[in-house]
């Protein structure tokens, strides 16, 4: 072995001696294989030796071994793998445990040392940054574009539309990558951003260093500049080298004892390098919470503006409150699943870790309790896993000095944790700025939605005033046509009346008692009539009134609040009101008429009385005027009853009238007002100001004008997601169609190795609101959307789960498998998914049929397919024959397109699916009468899918 090349010569080192210890290493290891006979004692203080060389190597050698190029250390580290190899079980065999520990431990520090590849810097996963932030450069340039044309052509109505997000998107395109490293005071900040950069830049030491705001980007030179808040002037100071660079940093950081709290920390230092890590990169190293109050605020700021963060806490710490509130509102920034990505915990000083004396826990332990509590007590999503496991948690020692096995396992453990971790985020970084393109595009479908909405707003307006004439018309003639018969029921029930008023006064009973007796027969009499005829009135009544509700919509609440005026205004005794009234202020008043009635036939009567018994010609005259005023008291009664019962019937319907039209009024003012509100808030929300006309229309105008153009990008948006999830990772096979011949071609093919389905569409045939809700329409009993790809320029698949048939086919295969459970379980799927589609998202479907419901077989799942066609304020027509509801078609009883209208297509579905049956036992009655409600002519009667889901439920109990 002596003749082989020395280890100084493979490491290329001309002079020995500027690491003799490597020309020790060697003759001891020569030694060990050369001499045959080795006393035990000699061997140890040998092994010993050969440890402690091993360990001078690694600690004090580590910046030469570093300079050397890999190729030779590899070649090296080879070299002593070889020679200790064959030395290893003699040593297991005579070595106590804790030495064995000792030079395996060792030998593979040394081994480490000269594997480990120095070129590759701990900042290289930031040299992605630029690549992904150009990935939508050209979505974000159509769409830059696009706003610029709008505000161009309609810079008075539509100046403001659009503005926040279009600042927003200019300065996506100017802002360099920030990362920022955030932590407590020591917590070796400083530290891991001289890790980072692989140079002395910022100052590190046993006292609280950092003062001021540090930022670290790219410079064509060493270069500091300092940034002054009071003034905003600027100091900048160049240099030669690294080490004068390095003293500048520390006069102008550090800051001392009550400076520390003084102005003078709002300065911002900034540090340029001629790094190309850092090129289109801002590094960004902050005084933490607890290290400097002053400028908490800016820190806020900053961390507001920052892409990736880096949470440097030190293992011996505990999880400070000022720690979590901290990073809390950088997590809550982005309120969705994958925000957990833009931060990532490194766990600083575990080269110092000591056990607990009193627990004894190994690092390991200590080091999974941390990231437990970081699971525990952030408000994110970490995954439940080992610490080792999670690419956002990286114990860290960053400096070799004190422990170099611990600093290079912790190097490799960050190069490929921190790339892992940064492709992540950077995925999740572009998603989300992808995301806020979409967002940005979907504007323009909310602002078409605006204008539909007050197109239904104008024809909801349009349809009442249409209806509203025919519906009062309708309801004066029932009501009419109601009181005629009342009105002779009471009338005969006056004549009885009269006659018993009759024999009272000739039994000489007081006028108040008649008067009385009049009165309480009359309200007797009509409020029995009226319970009698009140039940078929309410109910013609409400027939008017639910047909008439449809055509503007109104919801059930408001059609019992119709009702119940109708019902209280024949309940009521009005009527007893108004004869009260009727008793002072009637021409025929009762008291003034009778008192003169009677006093006319009580004269008579007197005179009748003192009459000579033999006069009977005189007898007989004055009898006969007696009788005379009998016959004219009996019909001057009759007459002034029946006018007060005629004038009471036209009270009562003119006050029939007047409260429902004054209810309908109101109804129809509420819903009008919600739909104009409606279209006021989101109005506000995407215009920023209010809605009036000439925004609607140039609104309308540069919608129409630029659809195609709205809905490549938003294509095109989606197809750039494509890539980011799945990349090339996909396959059509063009000759395996599974449409038959339908408007657009479906072909088999493969996405990750998974079966899909994928359609092909051109880019004219799509509409931008058609493709909104592809990533929104999240349900178990919903066809699911992988995604969009764009193959051709114009030309684009929508990528989904290839199930296995429609239903009408399924039904056709099983029809003699068909079971009322079976039924059940299909039906009700069916229901949850179209439930989700109305009340969750609040779309509406338009084309349900049994061909648009597709088939998991194994798993017996029904999924609602086809969206292509939801929209949330649809206007325009979309229906299949023989499941399009009946208004529809219907010229004369017009009807806004709502749930009601899905609902109609499900009855027929279900009516379908019950066809496929001979059963007859409880749960097929139940669905056959559903389907019925189902497939009312009047939408306002059809069931709401929340109902129909309620009255299963309670079929059960």
């Amino acid at each position: 072995m002596s003749n082989e090349v020395g280890f100084a010569s493979i490491l290329g080192i001309d002079n020995e001696e500027s690491i003799p210890e490597l020309r020790r290493l060697e003759s001891l290891l020569n030694r060990f294989h050369n001499e045959q006979t080795y006393q035990n004692e000699d061997l140890l203080d040998s092994i010993d030796v050969f440890i402690r060389l091993l360990q001078v190597l690694c600690r004090d050698y580590f910046p030469k071994f570093q300079s050397i190029d890999l190729q030779k250390r590899e070649v090296l580290c080879e070299r002593v793998s070889n020679l200790c190899q064959p030395l290893k079980k003699k040593f297991k065999q005579i070595l106590s445990n804790q030495t064995w520990q000792l030079f395996v431990s060792q030998t593979l520090t040394f081994g480490r040392l000269l594997r480990t590849d120095f070129t590759r810097k701990p900042l290289e996963f930031a040299r992605k940054a630029r690549i992904f932030k150009d990935l939508p450069k050209n979505s974000q340039i159509e769409l830059i574009n696009l706003i610029q044309r709008m505000k161009a052509k309609y810079p008075h109505s539509l100046a403001d539309i659009l503005d926040d997000e279009y600042q927003q998107i200019q300065k996506i395109d100017r802002d360099n990558f920030v990362i920022t490293v955030i932590g407590n005071a020591k917590a070796s900040k400083s530290s891991l951003i001289n890790y980072l950069l692989d140079l002395q830049v910022c100052p590190t030491g046993n006292q609280p260093t950092t003062a001021r705001l540090t930022k670290v980007t790219y410079g064509p030179q060493l270069m500091i500049s300092l940034v002054k808040s009071s003034d905003e002037s600027i100091e900048k100071y160049t240099f030669n080298n690294q080490c004068e660079l390095f003293e500048k940093t520390k006069e102008l950081i550090i800051l001392k004892n009550e400076q520390r709290k003084s102005n003078l920390c709002e300065d911002i230092v900034v540090i340029e390098l001629p790094i190309d890590e850092l090129k289109h990169v801002e590094l960004w190293d902050v005084p933490g919470y607890d290290e400097n109050r002053v400028i908490n605020q800016r820190i806020e700021e900053i961390l507001k503006k920052t892409d990736l963060i880096l949470a440097v806490l030190a293992q011996q710490e505990t999880l400070r409150q000022t720690t979590i509130d901290l990073i809390k509102p950088c997590l809550n920034q982005q309120n969705n699943r994958r925000s957990v990505t833009k931060i990532c915990f490194i766990i600083s000083q575990i080269d110092r870790f000591y056990a607990d004396i009193q627990t004894h826990e190994s690092r390991d332990v200590c080091l999974q309790k941390f990231y437990d509590r970081i699971c525990d007590e952030l408000p994110a999503n970490f995954p439940r896993i080992s610490y080792k496991d999670s690419n956002q948690f990286i114990p860290m020692c960053t400096s070799y000095r004190f422990n170099p096995q611990d600093y290079l396992e912790c190097r490799e453990n960050f190069l490929f944790k921190s790339s892992e971790w940064f492709q992540q985020a950077l995925h999740c970084l572009i998603r989300q700025r992808t995301d806020f393109f979409l967002k940005t595009i979907q504007q323009f479908s909310h602002y078409d939605n605006l204008v539909r909405q007050n197109v239904r707003f104008n024809r909801t307006k349009d349809i009442f005033n249409q209806r509203f004439q025919m519906f009062s018309r309708q309801l004066t003639e029932k009501i009419n046509e109601q009181f005629t018969q009342i009105n002779l029921q009471l009338k005969q029930a006056i004549e009885d009346i009269v006659q018993i008023a009759k024999k009272l006064f000739y039994q000489s009973e007081s006028l108040e008692t008649i008067e009385n007796y009049i009165q309480t027969e009359i309200f007797n009499a009509f409020r029995q009539i009226l319970t009698d005829q009140n039940p078929d009135l309410i109910n013609q009544i409400a027939q008017l009134s639910t047909h008439f509700s449809n055509t503007i919509e109104l919801k059930p609440p408001e059609i019992q609040i119709l009702k119940q005026v109708l019902r209280e205004t024949l309940d009521n005794d009005y009527y007893s009101d108004i004869i009260v009234q009727y008793h002072h202020t009637s021409p025929y008043h009762l008291s003034a008429y009778f008192s003169t009635i009677a006093g006319a036939l009580s004269d008579t009567l007197k005179a009748t009385l003192s009459l000579p018994l033999g006069d009977v010609e005189k007898l007989k005259l004055a009898y006969g005027k007696f009788r005379r005023r009998g016959t004219f008291v009996e019909e001057k009664t009759l007459n002034s009853l029946t006018n007060l019962a005629q004038e009471l019937m036209e009270i009562l319907t003119e006050k029939l009238e007047q409260s429902t039209e004054k209810t309908l009024q109101t109804i129809l003012k509420n819903q009008l007002n919600r739909i104009s509100n409606d279209i006021n808030n989101k109005a506000q929300k995407y215009l920023h100001s209010s809605m009036d006309s000439m925004k609607i229309e140039h609104i309308r105008q540069f919608y129409t004008e630029n659809a195609l153009t709205i809905t490549r990008i938003y294509l095109n948006i989606l197809d750039l997601q494509f890539q980011l999830d799945y990349g090339s990772d996909f396959e059509i096979f063009l000759n395996e169609r599974l449409d038959e011949q339908c408007q657009f071609a479906v072909y088999a093919g493969l996405l990750k190795s998974k079966p899909v389905a994928a359609k092909s569409i051109r880019l004219k045939d799509f509409k931008l609101q058609e493709v909104l809700y592809f990533r929104e329409l999240k349900h178990r009993n919903l066809i699911k959307y992988y995604g969009i790809k764009r193959i051709q320029e114009d030309r684009y698949y929508i990528f989904m789960p290839r199930l296995d048939c429609d239903l009408s086919v399924y039904l056709q295969e099983h029809k003699n498998e068909m079971n009322s459970t079976f039924m059940d379980n299909m039906i009700v799927q069916i229901i949850q998914g179209l439930d989700y589609i109305h009340t969750q998202l609040e779309l509406v479907h338009r084309d349900i049929k049994l061909e648009n419901i597709l088939v998991e077989k194994q798993k017996r799942r029904f999924l609602i397919a086809d969206l292509g066609g939801v929209h949330q304020q649809p206007i325009t027509k979309i229906y299949t024959d023989d499941y399009a509801p009946p208004e529809l078609f219907s010229n004369n009883n017009p009807a806004l397109i709502t749930d009601k209208y899905d609902i109609y297509s499900l009855g027929i579905v279900i009516r379908r699916i019950l066809e496929f049956t001979k059963m007859n036992d409880k749960l097929i009655e139940f669905w056959k009468d559903l389907s019925m409600k189902c497939c009312a002519k009047e939408p306002t009667l059809r069931p709401s899918c929340q109902l129909l889901l309620e009255a299963r439920k309670q079929l059960n109990m």
